[in-house]
């Protein structure tokens, strides 16, 4: 964040939360993770706008109750928890909403901060709700208005998706935030209730897309839209367009990526003999182009990441768009890029003495029983590495109690460990199911009252956050009707001995037994 003639200049995520608050949005929810974390602070105002939710799925609730109610609503969220949205947002879809509703998700190319990179274009195109995917900071700044205005228009959720690339870009803030807008619009009953369940989906397939395609066809050209005509073209989006810059070659920077602005994808391609297709990290777009030239039947060369041209996956390197380019003026076979399979690099030792006395007593634990243990996507994955080496598993967020209880279904013993948030996000049922179906299973609950692997922020169990009350493990396990709960204070001088012994009674115990360790 910079100023610029006494005006702020942003890059593309944070302009993302100005044009939110510009556009009049009246809430947003979502949860911390890079780079969402960026987006949803910039909401933090007065008044705030902004609340982090317990999980992505309460996420979409909320914000598609604002937006029953006729207010602009929002949910910010990275590609990790877009398939946690993926049901509401599938209904929404064909239910309609009120209020236009925009999901911002932060797509983490190349998985700097993220345990696996994924594509949430793809998840909101499983949705049926519209994808756009705009190549710089001005261009979100210009489009979250529009897409508003899109969403209220075919009552249904948008997908603004940004990638991690837009951190690059800035652009001056716009003119000024706006007072919560309350629209006129409302859930339609005709639609909602009158039709029966196949019914709304003909609905959405006769009425609603067609709205969509129209309004995205009428969106004003934001990115780059070189037509010169030529042999070669490159057509990219979500930012991949800078790295063409220079090249020589007519480029279209695509915004609408489904469904398709196909008019003018249409024109650019005619004439042409190869293009090149940009993108990351999936192939949704370059999916899409291939679709249009065989039903046009345009003799065109599609060229991108299924036919090797640009990686698979990770972000596209300026040496292999360039290399791609040359091979696209040359014509002739294409040559596959397989970029090397990186090994996993080494690991600074956690350093807070009372998770380090609590990872030594687990790992210690572990070995002297034999338990495979399943971690957390949090900071419980410093059990994977030196001094610890215990972790053999990890699936993400939320996920380390289900799995451990599966271990412990077919046979294997097990230990599951959680963080505080990962627990209350989505560890929570994974434990009643482990309860009800009478398991012996031991868990360890690290409990810093903080979500410490997003950057130490409060979230729903952290006591003093004014206006908010904080909820108690404790009694979510009562709730549970968890056989055994063992709990210890963990200090900077508890030994680690002393952790291991709590470990030790809670795994001696039948049934499904609990270690919960507060740390100071």
């Amino acid at each position: 964040m910079s100023a610029v003639g006494g005006r702020l200049c942003l890059n593309g995520l944070e302009i993302a939360a100005a044009a939110l608050v510009d556009a009049g949005v009246h809430s947003a929810y979502g949860v911390h993770g890079y780079p969402a974390t960026e987006i949803g602070r910039g909401l933090g105002g007065s008044p705030p706008r902004m609340s982090w939710s317990i999980n992505e799925k309460v996420s979409v609730e909320m914000a598609l109750g604002v937006a029953a109610a006729g207010y602009r609503s929002a949910v910010i969220v990275k590609q990790a928890g877009m398939s946690l949205v993926l049901d509401g947002l599938a209904n929404a879809a064909v239910h309609g909403i009120g209020g236009g509703l925009l999901v911002v998700a932060a797509d983490d190319v190349g998985c700097r901060l993220s345990t696996v990179e994924q594509d949430s274009r793809l998840i909101a195109h499983a949705a049926g709700i519209p994808v756009l995917d705009p190549s710089s900071a001005a261009e979100v700044r210009d489009l979250v208005p529009r897409a508003f205005a899109i969403s209220e228009r075919g009552a249904l959720p948008v997908l603004l998706r940004l990638s991690s690339r837009l951190r690059e870009s800035t652009a001056e803030a716009g003119v000024g935030p706006l007072p919560p807008v309350r629209t006129a619009r409302r859930v339609d009953p005709g639609v909602a209730w009158d039709l029966s369940k196949i019914g709304r989906m003909h609905h959405y397939d006769q009425v609603v897309l067609p709205l969509v395609r129209e309004a995205l066809a009428a969106l004003p050209p934001a990115g780059v839209e070189d037509a010169r005509p030529g042999p070669c073209g490159v057509i990219a989006s979500g930012g991949c367009g800078r790295l063409f810059d220079g090249c020589g070659l007519p480029l279209l920077e695509a915004t609408a990526v489904w469904p398709l602005a196909e008019e003018r994808l249409a024109a650019f391609l005619r004439g042409r003999e190869r293009v090149l297709v940009a993108e990351e990290p999936g192939d949704l777009l370059e999916t899409g182009v291939r679709e249009l030239v065989a039903r046009l039947r345009l003799p065109v060369e599609v060229r991108g990441k299924r036919t090797g041209s640009l990686p698979g996956s990770g972000p596209i390197s300026p040496e292999q768009a360039a290399a791609a380019t040359r091979r696209l003026r040359a014509g002739g076979p294409e040559a596959p890029v397989t970029p090397d399979i990186a090994r996993r690099g080494s690991r600074a030792p956690e350093d807070h003495p009372p998770l380090v006395a609590a990872y030594t007593a687990i790992a210690d634990l572990a070995r002297r029983h034999g338990l495979q243990v399943v971690a957390d996507a949090g900071s419980s994955m410093a059990l994977g590495h030196e001094p610890y080496a215990a972790a053999t598993l990890s699936y993400g967020l939320g996920s380390a109690i289900g799995v451990a209880a599966g271990l412990a279904r077919a046979g294997e013993p097990a230990l599951a460990v959680v963080g505080d948030f990962g627990f209350v996000h989505s560890g929570l049922q994974g434990l009643m199911e482990a309860v009800h179906l009478r398991l012996t299973l031991p868990v360890v609950i690290v409990n810093d009252f903080q979500s410490r692997r997003t950057g130490g922020q409060a979230h729903s169990i952290t006591p003093g956050q004014p206006g908010r009350h904080a909820l108690s493990l404790r009694r979510m396990l009562e709730g549970c009707e968890v056989p055994a709960v063992e709990t210890l204070a963990v200090g900077p001088g508890t030994p680690a001995a002393e952790v291991l012994a709590c470990l030790e009674r809670a795994a001696a115990r039948p049934g499904v037994s609990v270690a919960l360790l507060d740390l100071e």
